[in-house]
């Protein structure tokens, strides 16, 4: 009897963002299933020992540090990545998140333009820089797959538990997400959104106090939060032939929050 063909056997995947929380949970499950994974992250810190943990199962995986707001570091990465495997199959954009000085709840009147433009730098250009590159070569190689990682808070307001900046970048980038997703529909690229609310990885479990975890859980319908495996599972499925016909669309992993 010959073993099952994994999903993901013999295809080049990037994840940014991907030495810790979604982004290495995504990593190591493209793995898993076949794919030859290149991860990214700003840091070196984690990305060495998470790709030695990889390769320790047998898996192909390769961490490059890069910085996905640098445009020359955006446009290296891919054509290193070209370069090395001869194309990019799938193509995941997780790096993101709140950076300070950017608060929690604060208004307009109040946002700081440094806590405004470095969130709309990571969480919106930053998608934009790699979607840029990403597309070009799977334009030249004729299709290909992107799932950017969201929020909910770019499908919803809620002022106290999130950032004017971040909700406004992550509203943008499902917007970008749905025009690249008809622009590139003939040609074989396919562009989707996962939107996670509260994920309970492993920095959420470790920083967060009880009394925090237990009101997050509780804004969802499934009084829960989501766990990463979650969100990776559906990053997998979306980037996947089994959903082939799906383009343009966000999926919230949210427990029901978008549907209140």
């Amino acid at each position: 009897m010959t073993a099952s063909r994994k999903r993901y056997e013999n295809k080049i995947v990037l994840v940014t963002g991907g030495a810790t929380g979604i982004g290495k949970i995504t990593s190591a499950a493209f793995a898993r299933e076949g794919a030859s994974v290149v991860f990214t992250d700003l840091s070196a810190e984690h990305g060495p020992a998470f790709e030695a943990q990889l390769r320790e199962q047998g898996w192909q995986a390769r961490f490059v540090q890069s910085d996905v707001t640098d445009p020359a570091q955006s446009e290296g990465l891919i054509a290193d990545i070209a370069q090395r495997h001869g194309r990019l199959d799938v193509a995941v954009n997780n790096a993101g998140g709140i950076l300070a000085p950017d608060e929690l709840g604060t208004g307009v009147h109040d946002t700081l333009e440094e806590g405004w433009n470095k969130n709309i730098a990571l969480n919106l250009s930053g998608v934009f820089l790699g979607m840029k590159y990403q597309i070009r070569q799977m334009l030249k190689q004729g299709g290909g797959a992107i799932v950017n990682t969201g929020s909910i808070a770019g499908l919803i307001v809620d002022v106290d538990f999130t950032s004017l900046s971040y909700s406004t970048a992550k509203a943008g980038m499902i917007h970008m997400s749905k025009w690249a997703a008809v622009m590139y529909a003939k040609n074989h690229i396919r562009v989707n959104v996962v939107a996670p609310a509260a994920v309970a990885t492993e920095a959420t479990k470790a920083f967060l106090s009880d009394e925090m975890k237990s009101f997050l859980a509780g804004q969802s319908p499934m009084q829960r939060m989501s766990e990463p495996e979650e969100i990776a599972n559906a990053t997998l499925w979306l980037c996947s032939d089994e959903a082939y016909g799906v383009t343009g669309v966000t999926l919230p992993v949210d427990g029901g929050i978008a549907a209140k």
